[in-house]
């Protein structure tokens, strides 16, 4: 290589400083860009399973006690001619798929609603932990899963 060549052209070392300095940054910002994604999700969920729950206990109060079999349930008029739910479908959880319902049985006198998280399979932990009513508050659920 001539000298003028030498001259014109970038050195490898400032780039490689600054390649170095790119992934530096990138191995700090990025999980705490994804945890805080992580911490956007529960409050929607919050919000929908306490809508839900609170649906599910009106529709039991109408019903003599009796709770529904599914969630779409609630969307239809009830006896005094509302619904108990002001929606036109019911919610999704953060996923795209809709919550899950457990009516009360021998083994829980209360109802269930939840979600399986971002795998959609049962346990799991961070995104893939399941969110559930009545078992804890969403927010204050600091265990990674069951």
């Amino acid at each position: 290589m001539d000298q003028e060549s030498q001259e014109n052209s970038p050195s490898v070392r400032p780039l490689m400083l600054g390649l170095i300095s790119c992934l530096l940054l990138a191995i700090l910002v990025v999980p705490k860009l994804v945890s805080r994604l992580g911490r956007t999700v529960c409050p929607k969920t919050n919000a929908d399973v306490s809508a839900l729950a609170g649906a599910v206990s009106e529709y039991a109060a109408d019903h003599g006690g009796l709770y529904p079999r599914s969630l779409e349930e609630l969307l239809a008029p009830g006896s005094r001619g509302i619904r108990y739910l002001d929606l036109d479908v019911l919610p999704r959880d953060p996923w795209g798929r809709p919550y899950r319902y457990e009516p009360p049985s021998t083994s829980s006198a209360r109802p269930r609603i939840f979600t399986l998280g971002a795998d959609g399979e049962a346990g799991g932990a961070g995104e893939d932990r399941d969110l559930s009513f009545p078992e804890e508050p969403l927010h204050r659920r600091v265990d990674g899963g069951r």
